[in-house]
């Protein structure tokens, strides 16, 4: 049976938070917003933007903060909005207040304010509620959780494309707000923060502390993709309540530790935050700049060092065009031929060290790329992994302003390095039509997976993030109970192949699941969801874990031939305007894919839930 949702019909499923119980007891001033509040040590500011598909994680954490609430010494106030789409149970508006302790995690009981529908991912509505949340309870110091999906420096509200960036807001505006307007919001605020933390994912680059300059003592993010959980808000609130006198280093601390101890606990997937201390951020600007004019004026004798930096560096699990900072220049001082280019990148390793002040890392795998990140990554994209435009909104940031006209911005050497790239033959990044729909659901509680592999050979995932370059995905299904999922592309991908791939991770309370897989895309007239395989999966013959290191068991994947395992493609719905083809022979099997199309899956399978 079919269940209309705006103009798209998805297959019925239930809901798990129909179950959930609100509580409001929001009467005009209920939440003391008519009356200040006497000066607290801390006001702990969050800032919720949940209207999207992270909602259910939304009503999770507001409820995992209500385990601490508030005291005389902290107050943990909020302003968030949740998805009906999403969570069936929601609030319709967006609701603002003070949270009080309370221990039941099925319901929100603080008495919030309906304060109507606003737009979470308009710049003034961020300044209106740090404003609000300083003049209504002040205090001595204070934090900003930025709580939603990231995406690093790319949020512009130019891009119509939903479900990408920081910030975003389905049913105001359906768009997202830009680094640099969150920047502003927080600056017109007139509010100094002792602690801004994006939980969000992919928010720890050069980029984003160069914009947030001077508006906080300490910033915290990830470099990675933030698992949906986020930050562990109960342990952390329960740390400041109970010493209220610490610093906002003592709390960028806390928070990385408390972060660290609850994704090592759960033994599984991997998680990073590190907290930067912004007082370093000029000096760490004014040295890369001068390392970017060193490597301009010596490009033709060190391009080969900064290219195999680019090109061997640790970069983001699914943004290979961030790269760690630390990484990077770790290289350059061991491989660049002048002795300038080394002496500086060595300087600028120290000063990143010394800026650096937490860098926590958990990964379930011993032998993870992820362990080495240094804290703070930047963007350095061959030609082949952007386009023009991505190029000319990146020249706006604050971090390619000059201060003199021959100086040298970071953005300038990233277009003299891909005019080399061009030189070699390398094209822009090829795009074709998407906003085709992937839905997978089935009929146990098992936790099934499904997997979308990307031209570019990147393997995404929900359990591995919110997002890909690509599309947008559902939340994981371990995480919301649902026995459903699905993958919904942008109206304009990447060209190449996409493969799709069910994995039976676990079972639930009994053993095998039915599965069903839907397709719609209305580029090829399909305007509804329309069911194109069924099967059955489970443990009972199971690939070996390692099967994408072995050709032949990568075959047998390919063709179906275990037990937990079931892939699809078909060439004219999966194939996005390639211009250029080869034929990938898969165990006697003859198939046509994009030239760049790499034949084998990538060794990252590790299981999380992201929200990037």
């Amino acid at each position: 049976m079919l269940m209309k949702n705006g103009d798209t019909y998805w297959p019925r499923h239930s809901l798990c938070l129909t179950c959930i119980l609100f509580l409001f007891l929001a009467a005009a001033g209920c939440s003391g917003s008519s009356e200040k509040a006497a000066q607290a040590r801390w006001t702990y500011m969050v800032y919720m933007a949940a209207d999207n598909n992270l909602s259910d994680a939304g009503l999770g954490d507001v409820n995992e903060m209500e385990l601490t609430g508030s005291s005389s010494a902290v107050n943990v106030v909020i302003q968030a909005e949740f998805s009906r789409e999403y969570s069936s149970d929601a609030p319709a508006n967006t609701l603002r207040g003070r949270l009080v302790r309370d221990a039941d995690p099925a319901r929100i009981a603080s008495p919030l304010d309906d304060i109507g529908n606003r737009d979470m991912s308009d710049s003034s509505t961020l300044t209106e509620f740090i404003a609000w949340a300083a003049d209504t309870y002040p205090a001595e110091n204070y934090a900003l959780v930025l709580w939603d999906h990231g995406d690093g420096w790319k949020a512009y509200p130019e891009d119509a494309t939903p479900y990408k960036g920081a910030l975003q807001d389905d049913t105001s505006s359906g768009t997202l707000m830009s680094l640099p307007d969150i920047a502003s919001a927080i600056r017109l605020s007139g509010v100094h923060f002792s602690l801004i933390n994006f939980d969000a994912c992919y928010m720890g680059m050069y980029e984003t502390v160069c914009e947030l300059s001077g508006l906080a003592d300490y910033m915290m993010f990830s470099e990675e993709a933030t698992p949906s959980d986020g930050d562990p808000y109960n342990s952390i609130l329960d740390g400041l309540a109970r010493d209220p006198a610490m610093t906002g280093a003592g709390l960028a601390r806390l928070t990385a530790t408390e972060y660290l101890r609850y994704y090592r606990n759960q033994a599984r997937s991997y998680a990073s935050k590190s907290a930067i201390d912004m007082s370093m951020v000029g000096v760490l600007h004014t040295q890369l700049v001068e390392l970017a004019g060193l490597i301009s004026d010596g490009i033709g004798t060190d391009r080969t060092a900064l290219q195999f930096a680019r090109d061997n560096s640790l970069s983001c699990k699914n943004r290979p065009s961030y790269h760690d900072l630390m990484d990077i220049l770790a290289m350059l001082s061991a491989t660049a031929s002048s002795g300038d280019i080394r002496a500086k990148a060595a300087q600028l390793e120290d000063t990143l060290s010394a800026a650096v002040l937490a860098n926590e890392i958990y990964s379930s795998s011993p032998t993870d790329t992820i362990l080495g990140l240094g804290g703070l990554s930047i963007y350095l994209p061959r030609r082949s992994q952007v386009t023009d435009d991505e190029l000319s909104r990146y020249d706006l940031l604050a971090c390619n302003r000059k201060e003199a006209q021959d100086d040298s911005s970071w953005g300038d050497l990233i277009a003299l390095l891909i005019s080399f790239d061009e030189g070699s033959g390398m094209d822009p990044l090829p795009t074709g039509e998407g906003g085709f729909t992937i839905w997978l659901e089935w009929d146990t509680d098992a936790d099934l997976d499904l997997l979308v592999w990307e031209p570019d050979g990147t393997l995404c995932a929900p359990y591995a993030g919110s997002s890909s370059a690509n599309g947008f995905f559902s939340a994981d299904s371990a995480s919301t109970g649902i026995s459903a999922e699905y993958f919904r592309a942008f109206d304009k991908v990447a060209s190449g192949r996409y493969d799709i791939l069910v994995n039976y991770y676990e079972d639930g309370s009994s053993q095998g699941a039915h599965a069903s897989l839907y397709f719609m895309d209305p580029s090829l007239g399909i305007d509804e969801l329309t069911l194109l395989e069924e099967f059955f999966l489970d443990l009972s013959h199971p690939a070996p874990d390692d099967w994408q290191n072995d050709d032949g068991e990568q075959s047998k994947v390919w063709n179906n031939g275990y037990s937990d395992w079931y892939w699809w493609y078909h060439e004219d719905l999966l194939l996005r305007s390639v211009p250029a083809s080869v034929t990938v022979t898969i165990d006697g099997r003859s198939e046509q894919a994009p030239a760049t199309k790499n034949p084998s899956p990538p060794e990252n399978l590790q299981k999380t839930t992201a929200r990037n």
